[in-house]
């Protein structure tokens, strides 16, 4: 493909609308939010679509896993719950479709006595139903992912705060959910869910959360990011992940590849490598705002710190993706100066390209603008546009879509009990590249 799509947008930042590259990405689409309000949302409450992680289930079969926020309330980024929606098509998102996976509970403290909100957000790892083996054999545990999620305590008294963010030095109750999938081609379904205590998942480490990507395939087995450490001074990691005799995946072995960082991404380059970011655990990371990759060549053994970014990430979360093309690309927030608000830092989304030889980042393209687009929130708060989860997926078409999915918001529905606007919700884009499609799957393709 030599030029963007009709509807799709690009734009090098600084430099107005130009011409695609010959290579690389060359549109992003920019449509309206593609899902809003649950429909069990319970009365007298609002519960509100916040973004999602997309994931192949077959070979022309995908799914969002819809993260699912509590609207008017004041506790920073209090989870519903999540539903898993089937689509095959980017225009077929429906909330009709949603299937419960997860939602919010109220248990008491089993230390203080408080009451708590235990919530969590189901991510994971799949291998598609109809996979391959690269020699065309057929996968062995197609079918069948999983997911390793943190499962945490909300005190009910946050809301009636000033601050309502969570101080995680306080004694938080929390602990690890590994959850078992299964895919038949007609249904979805948690075929086992184990609750564990953070030490219990690995020896030797403390399990804290699923990082920001699926699971890579290494062999029969999955590579999967990890987040381990302590609640308030996390380390990211590369996870293996292996299926045994008894259907469920388990980890076989850990090791930590950044200190001090958090929601870690791992995508596998095209000539092998496996490359890893990371978001800066700012509390503890002495260079709290920087932005690193890091690359292994041999299965995630050792790594190489390939491109070194100070002064980048400013709390914002920090995505490595692939385009459809195999294209690697960092996408996170910038905020353009002079900073006109204090919480003015993900009203717009970026994306950057990494280089031929990956050691740095190419020119930026604007992905979204929310002050641009959206003009004023209706409360005098800056938009806030982030998680842009991205995944390469074989839709009904027959042909493979980068898809991107990020949530919008405005900052004041996060800090106060404000309620959604029209804009709040969840969006999913397609991301076009020039190069011919790079299959994240076999399924028997020919071409």
């Amino acid at each position: 493909m030599s030029a963007p799509p009709p509807g799709a947008f690009f734009e090098r930042f600084g430099q107005g609308p130009c011409e695609p590259p010959a290579r690389g990405i060359v549109g992003v689409t920019r449509g309206p939010r593609d899902l809003d309000f649950p429909l069990d949302t319970p009365s007298g409450l609002q519960w509100i679509y916040q973004g999602g992680v997309p994931m192949q289930l077959g070979p022309t079969q995908a799914a969002l896993l819809a993260h699912i926020r509590v609207g008017r309330n004041r506790i920073v980024d209090l989870e519903a719950g999540t539903d898993l929606i089937l689509f095959d098509r980017l225009d077929g998102l429906r909330r009709e479709r949603a299937q419960p996976l997860a939602r919010v509970e109220e248990m008491t403290h089993p230390r203080t006595g408080e009451r708590l909100y235990m919530v969590t957000a189901v991510a994971g790892a799949f291998i598609p139903l109809g996979a391959r083996r690269p020699d065309g054999a057929p996968h062995p545990h197609a079918g069948t992912g999983f997911d390793c999620t943190l499962v945490m305590g909300y005190p009910l008294a946050l809301a009636d705060r000033q601050d309502t963010h969570l101080d995680l030095k306080s004694d938080v109750h929390s602990f690890v959910r590994i959850l078992q999938f299964a895919y038949d081609g007609r249904d979805f379904r948690i075929t086992g869910c184990e609750d564990l205590p953070h030490e219990a998942v690995l020896p030797g480490f403390r399990v804290i959360e699923h990082g920001f990507s699926g699971g890579v395939p290494s062999g029969d087995d999955l590579l999967f990011a990890l987040s381990t450490g302590a609640l308030n001074d996390w380390d990211s990691g590369i996870s293996r992940w292996r299926r045994g005799a008894d259907g469920r995946w388990r980890p076989t072995e850990y090791r930590v590849v950044a200190p001090h960082t958090m929601e870690p991404t791992l995508i596998r380059d095209g000539d092998g490598a496996l490359l890893m970011a990371f978001r800066p655990w700012m509390p503890t990371n002495p260079r709290p705002h920087s932005m690193d990759i890091h690359r292994s060549t041999d299965e995630g053994l050792t790594w190489e710190r390939i491109i070194i970014n100070d002064k980048f990430c400013f709390g914002a979360p920090v995505m490595l993706n692939k385009a459809a093309d195999g294209t690697p690309y960092i996408v996170t927030n910038r905020y353009r100066e002079p900073v006109v608000h204090r919480f003015a830092r993900r009203e717009m989304v970026w994306l950057w390209e990494l280089s031929d030889d990956r050691r740095r980042l190419l020119d930026p393209i604007v992905v979204r603008d929310g002050t641009t687009e959206f003009g004023p929130a209706p409360n005098g708060t800056p938009w806030r546009i982030d998680h842009p989860f991205g995944r390469t997926l074989r839709l009904a078409d027959g042909r493979w879509h980068h898809v991107m999915c990020y949530r919008v918001l405005e900052d004041a529905e996060m800090r106060t009990d404000a309620g959604a606007t029209p804009r709040t919700g969840c969006y999913l884009e397609e991301v076009f590249s020039a190069g011919p499609p790079v299959p994240a799957w076999n399924f028997g393709e020919t071409t």
